[in-house]
């Protein structure tokens, strides 16, 4: 997640992920721009196209309409691409947002509602934040994974038997 202040109050963007890479980010992960896939010499999977599939999750306070959490979750894809990801035919992207500050309430007798929306102007900031996290939400999700065998009985070895090509990275 990342707070960000905009006119002196701070705004919490979240993001969830469900990453499912698999063999097709193996060859072009990147992490915090190291290709790594190079370097993982001995990962178990066969190069393929990029096929995975991730579905991200951004919650926030920041009062935005919904053609501005759209535009949100546009960025959230530069986020999986900074993973070596490029969406490629097949993959399975889904993204989606909402936010907590404009609450309606329905038993309203109120014929127009107010609803809060950011400026335009300021949303860059907002953008960043959420390529930021969502990079980082899907490395944390790579990295931190267990070691699992597919149904089919494809082996799949966790990242961190890898660590010391990244230990660098990683922040202490």
């Amino acid at each position: 997640s990342r707070v960000v202040t905009i006119d002196n109050r701070e705004y919490t963007i979240g993001i969830l992920v469900n990453t499912n890479f698999g063999s097709s980010n193996g060859s072009d992960l990147i992490i915090k721009g190291r290709m790594m896939g190079e370097l993982i010499k001995d990962y178990d999977l066969e190069k393929c196209d990029d096929q995975g599939s991730i579905i991200v999750v951004i919650g926030t306070d920041l009062p935005l309409d919904s053609r501005q959490l759209k535009r949100l979750c546009k960025r959230a894809e530069l986020g999986i691409a900074r993973t070596g990801s490029y969406a490629g035919h097949g993959s399975g992207d889904i993204m989606v947002a909402f936010t907590t500050e404009n609450k309606v309430h329905h038993n309203n007798y109120k014929a127009v509602d107010q609803i809060k929306r950011f400026s335009d102007d300021y949303i860059n900031i907002c953008f960043k934040a959420v390529v930021d996290a969502t990079e980082e939400a899907i490395l944390n999700s790579m990295l931190y994974a267990k070691p699992m065998k597919s149904y089919s009985g494809t082996k799949y070895k966790s990242l961190m038997e890898y660590r010391e090509l990244f230990e660098d990275l990683l922040e202490k």
